[in-house]
């Protein structure tokens, strides 16, 4: 079950990650999810392409199936980016949470957890015991954010020139521009229902700064990653509706997280409205 949901990017388990599995279990789950991040397709292509193999016709085909690009060249180079990119942006967010935990292995694990939006945590109390660290709280939302909108998304804003030098705007694909508008569309609102409906639950001792820091967490997490900061049996049943209308929209295609995604949610509103 535990390598189903780590494969799967589930963050599901029936035991305590953190005191139940050994240093040496713990690295095999983190590999695990790293393969359900990225898929066993993307997987199987870059190692074929490390060892200097050959990609066959089908396989060339069915990647650009997967990843939506129109012709085979440049193909590989972009196989090779989207794993570049995803350990150096799991790298950069290890650095940014060893400031706070002070501990390299742990740093590692919740920043992988975090960018492939798998939840699996080494504490019962999922992410509540980091509450009162607002800096690492978002930390891990935005590494949440960065996965859930996928890797075609960030190699497009990576590419994208701001300024050509005609003067005219960079161009940003049409499924740049949808996933990016609709995750702060369902961001803004869950974050303003998140406020509304607890503020008087589980915020209402919280000062400030960390009602808002938690309502923003609570409302990355629900579509893509199963991290909470505070208790999801504590919150109101209008919550734990909204959570389960979240979930089922997820995130964007070729990203690590569920659902029906969030461009095919965008396409059913333009065609009812």
């Amino acid at each position: 079950f535990t390598a189903c949901s780590a494969v799967c990017v589930t963050g599901l388990s029936i035991v305590d990650v953190g005191t139940h599995l050994t240093f040496w279990g713990q690295v095999v789950l983190l590999v695990l999810v790293e393969i359900g991040c990225l898929g066993l397709m993307t997987c199987g292509t870059f190692l074929l392409v490390a060892v200097g193999r050959r990609l066959s016709l089908s396989h060339e085909f069915s990647l650009m199936n997967a990843y939506g690009v129109a012709q085979v060249k440049g193909l590989k180079g972009l196989i090779c980016w989207i794993v570049g990119s995803m350990l150096t942006i799991e790298a950069l967010g290890a650095v940014a949470l060893y400031v706070h935990l002070g501990d390299v292995y742990q740093s590692i694990f919740y920043s992988i957890m975090g960018f492939c939006n798998a939840g699996f945590g080494l504490r019962p109390d999922s992410l509540a015991s980091f509450s009162d660290s607002p800096s690492f709280v978002l930390v891990m939302a935005f590494e949440t954010i960065l996965g859930g909108i996928g890797f075609l998304v960030i190699y497009n804003l990576c590419t994208c020139r701001l300024l050509r030098p005609s003067g005219g705007r960079g161009r940003l694909t049409l499924h740049t521009r949808v996933v990016l508008r609709f995750t702060l569309y369902l961001l803004a609102v869950a974050f303003v229902l998140f406020l509304a409906s607890e503020w008087n639950g589980v915020l209402k001792d919280m000062p400030p700064v960390k009602r808002a820091v938690t309502a923003f967490y609570q409302a990355v997490t629900p579509r893509t990653c199963g991290f909470c900061v505070v208790p999801t049996e504590d919150l109101n049943p209008l919550t734990r509706f909204s959570y389960i209308f979240l979930m089922f929209i997820g995130g964007a295609p070729g990203s690590a997280a569920a659902g029906m995604k969030i461009t095919t949610f965008a396409v059913l509103l333009y065609t009812w409205v």
